[in-house]
Parts: C-alpha cells; structure tokens; sequence
C-alpha cells in the first residue's frame, strides 16, 4: 500500500502578492486543523448551486 509522502516543510517559501490565494488558503486550512485537533467545531462550507452542479459536489 502506497501513501503520501509527509508534507513539505514550508517555512521557507517566497510567496509574493500574486500568491496571496495560496496565504489564505493555507491560514484556512491551519485553523480548521487546530480546531479539529482541539475538538472544537469547523467551519460548515456551503456549496453554491452552480458549484454544485458544475463540480458535482454535495
């Protein structure tokens, strides 16, 4: 059985303002895990109904 490899150590990346996509969405994903890990609830995502139907998601 195959597994991902552990994820990279980021720290040093050079993100400029064109990345700003790339922050967020990692600022997002850190809380959520932390609220995970302290069992507090997550964010509840609503999915649009034009996502939905383009991406094929629920």
């Amino acid at each position: 059985m195959r597994t991902q490899p552990p994820i990279g150590d980021r720290e040093q990346d050079q993100l400029g303002r064109s990345d700003i996509a790339v922050i967020k969405f990692r600022r997002l994903w850190f809380r959520e895990i932390e609220a995970l890990a302290a069992g507090q609830p997550t964010t509840e995502w609503d999915w649009s109904a034009d996502m939905v139907a383009e991406l094929g998601v629920r």
